[in-house]
């Protein structure tokens, strides 16, 4: 059996079942999955907030945030949809190659990173709102071309 633990949700190479490099596809895997999961609960916070100001919603609440949060959503769906083409390839195949699985989600593993750092800075900056949201984007777009 796999085993990983909650807190790290790392897999180790030394598990007995799984050769180090099945260990290290199945944590790029994981990586990515990490990386869906922070976005969806920052889009999950946020993408109503644009209706009537609630003092519950969090301090850089509003349409810029929404608008973003509607984009991410875009993002997260084409990750959903492979998910669900690669489910269905297991299902038929139960054979098939990590590095198989890895390779179709490989496309994420550039942007989800680049989408999480707009997240932790919106969540850690509470004035970052309105323009400050796209001169973000604009940075990290920016930074993403030079790499």
């Amino acid at each position: 059996a796999v085993v990983s633990t909650q807190s790290t949700g790392h897999i180790s190479e030394d598990t007995p079942c799984l050769a180090p490099h099945e260990a290290a596809l199945l944590n790029r895997i994981l990586k990515i999955a990490k990386y869906y999961y922070n976005i969806l609960g920052f889009t999950n916070v946020h993408r109503n907030t644009i209706k009537i100001r609630r003092t519950k919603d969090p301090p850089n609440a509003g349409q810029y945030t929404a608008a973003l949060c509607v984009g991410l959503e875009k993002g997260l769906k084409g990750y959903r949809d492979t998910l669900i083409t690669l489910d269905a390839l297991v299902r038929e195949n139960p054979g098939v190659p990590l590095s198989l699985l890895q390779f179709h989600l490989d496309k994420f593993q550039n942007l989800f990173p680049i989408l999480a750092n707009i997240i932790d800075e919106i969540r850690t900056n509470e004035h970052m709102k309105g323009c400050k949201i796209l001169e973000l984007l604009h940075e990290q777009s920016a930074c993403e071309r030079t790499l």
